[in-house]
């Protein structure tokens, strides 16, 4: 008799070992991303645990351990999207003649001016318009207007016409140091000239750049071309920073 009663005894114990945990229901409240989301990047659950959604909450289904495990991953996702910046773009269209004077370049252009002198010797170099767009992360871009218009036949012609666009900026940090990618950048410009008896033309002058990278506060020439007849560039300037 003893003996059937540690029987029994020793096999009460075993079956409550092998008892699963009961499942249990747990609702979480996201604060920063939208339920769909979450709901379709943990749709195949974790492990016993399941998901369902509730209007915008999350309901957490299974095991203690399952439910403990997808809440852990619903709030690795929801996690508040960094502010996006601002970022202010300045191109600088510059004109390398072939005689010197004329209006002197600011001196902010000193340094790409001595750079451009020792690869294009022109006499003189001449701001002709400074362009500015200020855009936010991941966004793109837009400007147009005049400029003046330069040449001997100046007076007598039309201004020029200038557009400036790009796709998408963004900002690269690395080491301390930050850099401006614009991607899709496309500059154009609609020059007069005379065609003779008071009638002229536009020429079309432009550059289009996949990617241009620029460490901020840099200033990097990314374009040059013929401006005309005469002895005369384009250079297209750009320079960026970051907003704060």
């Amino acid at each position: 008799m003893r003996y059937m009663v540690c029987l029994m005894l020793a096999g009460a114990l075993t079956l409550g070992g092998q008892e699963a945990a009961k499942p249990t229901s747990k609702v979480v409240r996201l604060r920063y991303v939208d339920s769909k989301r979450v709901f379709n990047l943990l749709a195949g659950g974790a492990g016993a645990g399941r998901i369902s959604l509730d209007g915008d909450l999350i309901v957490l289904h299974g095991p203690p351990d399952a439910v403990a495990t997808l809440e852990g991953l619903v709030n690795q996702i929801d996690t508040p999207t960094p502010a996006k910046r601002s970022v202010e773009i300045s191109t600088y269209m510059l004109l390398g003649v072939g005689e010197a004077g004329g209006p002197k370049t600011p001196d902010e252009l000193g340094g790409v001016v001595k750079q451009l002198k020792d690869m294009f010797p022109f006499a003189g170099y001449r701001l002709l318009e400074t362009m500015y767009i200020r855009a936010g992360e991941d966004r793109g871009g837009e400007t147009s207007g005049l400029m003046p218009g330069f040449g001997s036949a100046s007076d007598t012609l039309p201004k020029p016409i200038y557009q400036c666009k790009f796709d998408r900026v963004r900002v690269e940090e690395s080491g301390g140091t930050r850099r401006i990618v614009l991607t899709g950048l496309r500059f154009g410009t609609k020059i007069p000239y005379s065609t003779g008896k008071e009638g002229y033309q536009y020429a079309d002058l432009g550059a289009n750049v996949d990617t241009v990278s620029v460490r901020e506060g840099q200033k990097a020439v990314i374009g040059k071309a013929g401006a005309g007849p005469g002895k005369e560039s384009l250079f297209l300037v750009l320079s960026a920073r970051v907003v704060e």
